[in-house]
Protein backbone atom coordinates (compact mmCIF):
# COMPACT_ATOMS: atom_id res chain seq x y z
CA UNK A 1 0.00 0.00 0.00
CA UNK A 2 2.79 2.58 0.75
CA UNK A 3 4.49 2.24 -2.53
CA UNK A 4 1.36 2.78 -4.48
CA UNK A 5 0.55 5.75 -2.58
CA UNK A 6 4.37 7.04 -2.87
CA UNK A 7 4.31 6.77 -6.68
CA UNK A 8 0.78 7.98 -6.97
CA UNK A 9 -0.53 4.37 -8.35
CA UNK A 10 -3.60 2.69 -8.22
CA UNK A 11 -3.86 -1.18 -8.10
CA UNK A 12 -5.80 -2.87 -11.04
CA UNK A 13 -8.32 -5.40 -10.95
CA UNK A 14 -8.20 -8.46 -13.18
CA UNK A 15 -7.10 -7.87 -16.55
CA UNK A 16 -3.60 -8.31 -18.19
CA UNK A 17 -0.95 -5.74 -17.52
CA UNK A 18 1.79 -7.52 -19.94
CA UNK A 19 1.93 -11.15 -22.04
CA UNK A 20 4.84 -12.17 -23.88
CA UNK A 21 6.70 -14.85 -25.73
CA UNK A 22 9.99 -15.63 -26.56
CA UNK A 23 11.40 -16.46 -29.85
CA UNK A 24 14.97 -17.65 -30.00
CA UNK A 25 17.31 -16.48 -32.90
CA UNK A 26 20.01 -18.01 -34.27
CA UNK A 27 22.33 -18.08 -37.43
CA UNK A 28 21.07 -20.18 -39.98
CA UNK A 29 24.50 -20.33 -41.57
CA UNK A 30 26.41 -20.93 -38.25
CA UNK A 31 23.69 -23.97 -37.22
CA UNK A 32 24.44 -25.63 -40.46
CA UNK A 33 27.92 -25.80 -40.25
CA UNK A 34 29.17 -29.45 -40.67
CA UNK A 35 32.08 -28.89 -38.90
CA UNK A 36 33.11 -29.43 -34.76
CA UNK A 37 31.83 -25.28 -34.38
CA UNK A 38 28.72 -25.92 -35.70
CA UNK A 39 28.05 -29.25 -33.57
CA UNK A 40 28.88 -27.47 -30.56
CA UNK A 41 26.61 -24.87 -31.97
CA UNK A 42 23.56 -27.22 -32.09
CA UNK A 43 24.24 -29.01 -29.06
CA UNK A 44 23.86 -25.45 -26.97
CA UNK A 45 20.69 -24.78 -28.83
CA UNK A 46 19.36 -28.77 -28.52
CA UNK A 47 19.97 -28.04 -24.67
CA UNK A 48 18.19 -24.45 -24.07
CA UNK A 49 15.37 -25.31 -26.38
CA UNK A 50 14.73 -28.36 -24.36
CA UNK A 51 14.85 -26.93 -21.34
CA UNK A 52 13.02 -24.10 -21.83
CA UNK A 53 10.33 -26.54 -23.42
CA UNK A 54 10.70 -29.04 -19.89
CA UNK A 55 10.25 -25.85 -18.37
CA UNK A 56 7.15 -24.60 -19.91
CA UNK A 57 6.04 -28.68 -19.01
CA UNK A 58 6.75 -28.94 -15.56
CA UNK A 59 5.85 -25.36 -14.38
CA UNK A 60 2.28 -25.84 -14.56
CA UNK A 61 2.89 -29.92 -12.60
CA UNK A 62 3.26 -30.75 -9.51
CA UNK A 63 4.18 -34.56 -8.12
CA UNK A 64 2.29 -35.58 -5.35
CA UNK A 65 3.42 -38.43 -3.19
CA UNK A 66 0.82 -40.32 -0.40
CA UNK A 67 1.25 -42.84 1.87
CA UNK A 68 -1.63 -45.50 1.09
CA UNK A 69 -2.12 -48.89 3.31
CA UNK A 70 -2.80 -51.85 1.18
CA UNK A 71 -2.32 -55.56 0.98
CA UNK A 72 -0.07 -55.48 -1.98
CA UNK A 73 0.65 -52.75 -4.70
CA UNK A 74 -1.63 -54.16 -6.94
CA UNK A 75 -4.46 -54.09 -4.52
CA UNK A 76 -3.14 -49.79 -4.39
CA UNK A 77 -3.31 -49.46 -7.76
CA UNK A 78 -6.96 -50.89 -7.93
CA UNK A 79 -8.34 -48.75 -4.91
CA UNK A 80 -6.54 -46.03 -7.34
CA UNK A 81 -8.30 -46.90 -10.19
CA UNK A 82 -11.44 -47.81 -9.09
CA UNK A 83 -11.87 -44.99 -6.54
CA UNK A 84 -9.95 -42.03 -8.81
CA UNK A 85 -9.42 -40.19 -11.80
CA UNK A 86 -5.55 -39.94 -10.78
CA UNK A 87 -3.19 -41.31 -13.47
CA UNK A 88 -0.21 -39.38 -13.19
CA UNK A 89 1.70 -38.57 -16.76
CA UNK A 90 2.35 -42.33 -17.28
CA UNK A 91 0.29 -43.82 -14.79
CA UNK A 92 1.05 -43.78 -10.67
CA UNK A 93 4.54 -44.60 -9.29
CA UNK A 94 3.62 -47.18 -6.73
CA UNK A 95 6.96 -48.41 -4.38
CA UNK A 96 6.82 -50.06 -0.88
CA UNK A 97 7.57 -48.14 2.27
CA UNK A 98 9.78 -50.02 4.72
CA UNK A 99 7.92 -50.04 7.95
CA UNK A 100 9.41 -49.55 11.08
CA UNK A 101 10.41 -53.12 13.05
CA UNK A 102 7.73 -54.90 14.56
CA UNK A 103 5.10 -53.12 11.94
CA UNK A 104 3.38 -55.51 10.17
CA UNK A 105 0.96 -52.92 7.54
CA UNK A 106 1.59 -52.84 4.36
CA UNK A 107 2.61 -49.35 3.15
CA UNK A 108 2.75 -48.17 0.08
CA UNK A 109 3.55 -44.72 -1.49
CA UNK A 110 2.21 -43.34 -4.60
CA UNK A 111 3.67 -41.03 -6.69
CA UNK A 112 1.86 -38.87 -9.44
CA UNK A 113 2.69 -35.69 -11.41
CA UNK A 114 -0.49 -33.85 -12.04
CA UNK A 115 -1.53 -30.41 -13.74
CA UNK A 116 -1.57 -27.72 -10.91
CA UNK A 117 -5.33 -26.70 -10.71
CA UNK A 118 -6.06 -30.60 -10.03
CA UNK A 119 -3.81 -30.71 -6.65
CA UNK A 120 -6.31 -30.03 -3.79
CA UNK A 121 -8.98 -32.24 -5.94
CA UNK A 122 -6.08 -34.62 -5.81
CA UNK A 123 -5.30 -34.43 -2.41
CA UNK A 124 -9.33 -35.16 -1.40
CA UNK A 125 -9.19 -38.37 -3.89
CA UNK A 126 -6.10 -39.92 -2.17
CA UNK A 127 -7.17 -39.24 1.19
CA UNK A 128 -10.83 -41.01 0.18
CA UNK A 129 -9.21 -44.31 -0.71
CA UNK A 130 -6.71 -43.86 2.78
CA UNK A 131 -4.16 -41.58 1.55
CA UNK A 132 -2.08 -39.89 4.42
CA UNK A 133 0.87 -37.87 4.56
CA UNK A 134 0.48 -36.54 1.33
CA UNK A 135 3.15 -34.07 0.01
CA UNK A 136 3.41 -31.93 -2.87
CA UNK A 137 6.45 -30.79 -4.17
CA UNK A 138 6.75 -28.71 -7.52
CA UNK A 139 8.45 -30.00 -10.42
CA UNK A 140 10.93 -28.17 -11.97
CA UNK A 141 11.18 -29.76 -15.87
CA UNK A 142 9.42 -32.30 -17.54
CA UNK A 143 11.59 -33.89 -20.05
CA UNK A 144 9.88 -36.02 -22.70
CA UNK A 145 10.85 -38.71 -24.69
CA UNK A 146 11.88 -36.52 -27.42
CA UNK A 147 11.93 -32.82 -28.01
CA UNK A 148 9.18 -31.79 -31.05
CA UNK A 149 10.73 -28.69 -31.23
CA UNK A 150 13.89 -30.09 -31.90
CA UNK A 151 13.06 -32.09 -34.39
CA UNK A 152 10.94 -29.52 -36.35
CA UNK A 153 13.94 -27.24 -35.91
CA UNK A 154 16.23 -29.44 -37.59
CA UNK A 155 13.51 -30.22 -40.16
CA UNK A 156 13.58 -26.34 -40.73
CA UNK A 157 17.27 -26.27 -41.24
CA UNK A 158 17.36 -29.35 -43.70
CA UNK A 159 20.22 -31.19 -41.88
CA UNK A 160 20.28 -33.96 -40.15
CA UNK A 161 20.44 -34.43 -36.13
CA UNK A 162 24.08 -35.37 -35.16
CA UNK A 163 23.71 -33.89 -31.37
CA UNK A 164 22.53 -37.91 -30.27
CA UNK A 165 25.44 -38.97 -30.98
CA UNK A 166 27.51 -36.67 -29.36
CA UNK A 167 25.46 -36.05 -26.38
Amino acid sequence: GVTLRENLLKEIEGGTLLSSTMQLIGNRGALTRQDERGTRLRILARELMERIEAHNVGSNQCNLIANVQGSSPGDVARRLGAGTDLRGMDGPTISTVIPPRGSDLGMYAVGLIIPKERMYNAVEQLRRIGGSGVCVLPVTYVFEKSSDRWKGFISELGIRDDTEAVL
